[in-house]
């Protein structure tokens, strides 16, 4: 195993456990995700919650009731989108002339005034303060903000650091930092969003060509990660010390999670900025859905998320949660099931 350059080896003897984050992402967008969400916060093996700020109200009502809840007992969290749906903030040049974003496919971060991303990352936050929810961790669709270019991550550190400043509090950021980077093989290496760079096979795809491709492409290996861990670290934001996303599409599901659970990172590795001093905190990726009706898989579509994978890949995820109950709540004593703190 590689330790990083941002990574320290604790003293063998050091008593630090493991703790490990449980994330949804995606709620507020459908019901066939929000109510998978929900039972899985309900049965105790979801405890983490990232919420897309810009579903319709219906969602909003059910962020409310999750929040009222349980948000004493999971931490809930923002999930920047510039990507799927209606832009919170109104046409700019992140949109098509109608408000809606132009889909992961055409947004072309070169082009966009960072006035206009400024205003739409600040207008997502005041739709959480909108209705009193404080924010427990800022993450980002399809990591389009935290993984590509250093100047848009720098405006969306400056986002979070002035919500920061207002409610006088450290709010973590979702690791971009991948568990690949440190794991040269087995089940914490080669992640999915490494393995498709971080919107990775479509980027021949998106509107930047050869010439930017290229960029991308450089951005997207170890190096370029780590530069943006640092850069996130300077800028005292905390996050987690691993972010897992094996899971996600994986073709043994049952088994990966267990390889996963029973090869959590050890006390050797601490990342420079934690999120706690008393334990070493990996956040695992989760997608969960549950089956619906055509109309809900055609609603969910527009919002430009894709029926095969919900039918298919998250109502799996969505069952292995479920079924995996008991496992997850009885972790070894030296792995706590837990959330981000608040």
């Amino acid at each position: 195993m590689t330790i990083p350059p941002d990574y320290t080896y604790f003293n063998k003897k050091a008593n630090v456990k493991q703790k490990i984050i449980i994330t949804a992402d995606d709620f507020g967008v459908s019901p066939l995700i929000d109510d998978a969400i929900l039972e899985a916060v309900q049965k105790g093996v979801v405890t983490s919650v990232a919420v897309l700020p810009n579903g319709n109200t219906e969602g909003w009502e059910r962020i409310k009731k999750l929040n009222r809840d349980f948000g004493n007992k999971i931490s809930i969290g923002l999930h920047f989108n510039i990507t799927n749906g209606p832009a919170v903030s109104g046409p700019s040049s992140l949109t098509k002339s109608n408000g809606q974003f132009k889909g992961v496919f055409k947004q072309n971060l070169l082009k966009i005034n960072p006035d206009d991303l400024t205003r739409e990352l600040t207008a997502q936050i005041a739709k959480f303060t909108q209705h009193n929810i404080e924010i427990s961790h800022f993450s980002d669709h399809f990591g389009i903000l935290t993984s590509l270019y250093d100047d848009i991550l720098e405006i969306t550190l400056h986002v979070i650091k002035t919500y920061q400043s207002q409610i006088n509090k450290k709010v973590p950021i979702r690791n971009p930092m991948l568990s690949s980077i440190a794991f040269r093989s087995g089940c914490l290496s080669r992640g999915t969003m490494e393995k498709e760079g971080r919107l990775g096979l479509v980027l021949k795809s998106l509107a930047f060509r050869e010439k930017i491709f290229r960029v991308f492409r450089n951005e997207f290996n170890r190096a370029g990660l780590n530069n943006n861990l640092r850069i996130i670290r300077d800028a005292e934001v905390p996050f987690a010390d691993f972010f897992i996303d094996k899971l996600y599409k994986a073709k043994d599901l049952p088994a990966a999670l267990d390889c996963i659970i029973q090869n959590l990172p050890d006390s050797r590795y601490k990342v420079s900025c934690p999120l706690s001093d008393h334990y070493l905190t990996c956040e695992l990726l989760t997608h969960p859905a549950r089956k619906g009706s055509s109309d809900e898989y055609r609603q969910a579509k527009l919002f430009g998320f894709m029926k095969n994978y919900l039918k298919k890949g998250r109502t799996n995820e969505h069952s292995l949660l479920l079924a995996k109950k008991d496992f997850l709540q009885n972790l070894p004593n030296n792995i706590l099931l837990g959330s981000y703190p608040t």
